[in-house]
């Protein structure tokens, strides 16, 4: 009996420490994805992840994933994702488009939303016309509500369009750095946060310096959840 008691003891604590190290392992690549300025993705999938300020605003605790997706040969899928934090929340979003391309020659489709906010995002186009604060033009802007709190663009909202352009469209057509302009950037995306804090802030946040490409980080960051039992300038190619 004592000798079952021993065995039983063992093998608990030998699982615990291996949920231990695979604990640890997991927040060790977490931690290193949070450190990438730019989310490396499969082909076919451009994903930037903004959270840096830039302009000398506040910077906010949470982010922003933009994430553009090819669907045939003339349509992308934009979707935007919050993962901002308290009072946050997204008041302008700026893109960028390959400068070969006439911004007008680009069709949003109606959104599909998920959660909470208000009027669709008012979407400008034309070429290098919107500024972001202290940094470069941009081509696209979507304008969120910023009133009331519950119309706010924050916590978990996602909202997803299709571009369309009859002459053709990649997601490789949105991984451009916007035009350079201003003492920061150039950036391929920036975004204004506001109600930062206590104290009411705002700021603009972009990606880090990573260039956005193909690679394997999305698969490792889904196994490590697995593991875990948690159910304007052209660069690249």
């Amino acid at each position: 009996m004592i000798g079952r008691l021993n065995r039983t003891a063992k093998m608990k604590a030998y699982h615990e420490r291996h949920i231990i190290r695979l604990g640890a392992r997991s927040r060790a690549l977490f931690a290193g994805i949070a450190l990438a300025g730019t989310i490396q993705t499969a082909s076919a999938v451009v994903s930037l992840a903004l959270h840096d300020e830039f302009s000398g605003g506040t910077q906010p605790l949470g982010s922003l994933l933009v994430q553009f997706t090819d669907i045939d040969a003339t349509t992308v899928e934009l979707r935007v994702t919050s993962t901002l934090v308290g009072t946050e929340f997204l008041g302008a979003l700026y893109l960028n488009l390959n400068p070969l391309y006439d911004p007008s020659s680009i069709v949003f489709s109606a959104p599909i939303r998920n959660g909470v906010f208000g009027a669709d995002p008012a979407i400008s186009l034309a070429t290098d016309g919107f500024q972001a604060d202290g940094d470069g033009k941009y081509d696209i802007r979507l304008d969120f509500d910023n009133a009331p709190p519950g119309d706010r663009f924050d916590q978990l909202d996602i909202v997803t369009y299709s571009i369309s352009r009859p002459a053709g469209l990649s997601e490789s057509d949105f991984k451009f750095l916007s035009l350079p302009a201003g003492g920061h950037g150039p950036f391929f995306a920036a975004a204004h946060i506001q109600a930062i804090g206590q104290n009411d802030g705002s700021g603009w946040i972009a990606p880090g310096n990573s260039v956005p490409d193909g690679g394997a980080t999305l698969m490792m960051l889904g196994a490590a959840i697995s593991g875990m039992g948690l159910v304007r300038r052209f660069i690249g190619a």
